[in-house]
């Protein structure tokens, strides 16, 4: 419940947005269970769609170690 609760409060804007690693949200995943796994998924995809939008490029993200698949 804990992790839901900050992630549900969680928000993000230009003044407060924080960079993060995709090892962060692999520690969050491992600790999560259940349903809590998906809310991390959500954050995860939150914080990329911020990230662009504050400036960042994907070029940027992949260098904070994630990952994307190209069709």
């Amino acid at each position: 419940m804990l992790i839901q609760q900050s992630i549900m409060q969680q928000s993000t804007t230009a003044e407060k947005f924080q960079k993060r690693t995709a090892e962060y949200f692999i520690e969050k995943a491992k600790q999560a269970k259940g349903k809590e796994k998906f809310l991390v998924a959500l954050q995860k995809s939150r914080y990329i769609s911020d990230a662009l939008q504050n400036g960042l490029s994907f070029s940027d993200l992949k260098e904070q170690g994630f990952k994307f698949a190209t069709v």
